[in-house]
């Protein structure tokens, strides 16, 4: 019986396009999905593709490749294929940071920034467990709903930038200069980030039922956060976060700050009026006449 060399496989259940793809033979990646395209999906004894392997070991023109020639191939898309481990081609590309392959795959599929590995870690969470700031930043661009999934032990991507003190991950899309960020203030800045962007995904808790709010306020000063002296009360003020304000007035510490002025004089109660958040005024009126 005559055997096709294409049917042959390595002791790791490498076929002939994984063994193309992991040492990045292009024209030959070409060659093997020409004759046989169906090899793109065939899968080793670490349940890789050849694409998990093209990230694996780094290869961004073969993935690119793979991704534009088999794009949707008989209702197959690459960017949903796992692992053993649950990693699809986004978890390998994230942990080479590779910005244009990701931007890539993510053309056509958004939500394969969102799929969870079996450890709980989704792409972003990666990036930011390896401080790779920037790209976790765009990841973020191309689908901001990824800072809502919920990985390992109920966290967010949000738990992890706090734990990982990665303040310039909770400022994407906001406004901040980095003139307004303080290095020797880094935990007020993050809590400055979070109550600047009124978003759920800052009270969602974890399986320790510990919302990135208190994680914030658990690892630093409360007090002066930016160079207006604004401290977290006055921030909620003034982004008109009623829950966040709530929140900060449980905590013991906002007892000496509550009617702590900023550089202008204000107060929080100040700030949530001249920014007309009747609701905020209602809450904070309320508790001064407590």
């Amino acid at each position: 019986k005559v055997v096709n060399i294409l049917d042959i496989a390595t002791q790791e259940g490498n076929n002939a396009l994984h063994n193309a793809a992991r040492y990045g033979h292009k024209l030959l990646v070409r060659e093997i999905i020409k004759e046989r395209p169906s090899l793109t999906f065939k899968i080793n004894h670490k349940g890789e593709t050849p694409v998990h392997v093209a990230t694996r070991f780094g290869r961004r023109d073969i993935i690119e490749f793979l991704i534009k020639e088999m794009k949707d191939y008989k209702g197959i898309h690459i960017g949903k294929m796992r692992d053993k481990f649950g990693n699809t081609p986004s978890h390998g590309i994230a942990r080479n940071a590779n910005f244009k392959v990701m931007a890539a795959l993510a053309a056509n599929d958004t939500e394969s920034l969102r799929r969870i590995n079996n450890m709980g870690e989704s792409p972003l969470s990666i990036a930011i467990s390896m401080r790779l700031t920037n790209f976790a930043a765009r990841i973020i661009d191309f689908n901001p709903e990824t800072l809502d999934d919920i990985g390992h032990n109920g966290q967010t991507p949000l738990h992890v930038a706090i734990k990982r003190n990665d303040f310039e991950v909770m400022s994407v899309n906001q406004n901040w200069s980095k003139s307004k960020m303080k290095e020797e203030d880094s935990p007020s800045l993050c809590i400055m980030l979070l109550f600047n962007k009124d978003s759920i995904v800052a009270y969602i808790k974890d399986n320790n039922k510990k919302i990135p709010l208190y994680l914030a306020a658990e690892k630093g000063s409360i007090g002066m956060v930016d160079e207006s002296q604004h401290n977290l009360l006055d921030l909620a003020a003034m982004n008109g976060n009623v829950d966040a304000v709530k929140y900060s007035l449980n905590l013991v510490e906002m007892e000496d700050l509550m009617n702590s002025p900023d550089v202008d004089g204000n107060t929080a109660l100040h700030l949530a009026a001249t920014n007309y958040h009747s609701d905020v005024v209602t809450v904070l009126s309320e508790s001064q006449g407590s």
